[in-house]
């Protein structure tokens, strides 16, 4: 599998996602392109655990973050730290999408996502 880690950043001009993530990775299977394709996963990997074990295998709910412009995308928690998206939305060439945290989101420690503007 590769691993692609970036911040603030744009992966081959296809997806951005925005330093307020922290530490935040992008894993693209190794049989997809290292691009937003639709119905391709791809995974966000926090540096720390966002919901408990118990949410494992569940969706993303709402108010934890929020991705502009608008895409719709299926998700799942794979672990406390990763969530398995899939967008259903068609992917434009060379789209650039940001990811943020919503006001008050928490990490499972209870310390809060660090809100950095974009560049």
């Amino acid at each position: 599998m590769k691993h692609h880690s970036f911040i603030v950043a744009c992966l081959l001009g296809i997806c951005s996602i925005a330093s307020s993530l922290a530490a935040t990775t992008v894993r693209y299977p190794s049989s997809v392109p290292s691009h937003l394709a639709t119905g391709q996963p791809f995974q966000l990997v926090f540096d720390k655990a966002v919901v408990a074990s118990s949410e494992v295998g569940k969706p993303l709910k709402p108010g934890l973050l929020s991705v502009s412009p608008d895409l719709k995308f299926s998700s799942k928690w794979i672990a406390p730290n990763v969530l398995e998206c899939r967008p259903q939305d068609i992917i434009h060439f060379r789209a650039s999408y940001e990811w943020k945290p919503e006001e008050g989101a928490r990490f499972q420690d209870g310390s809060p996502f660090r809100r950095t503007p974009s560049a």
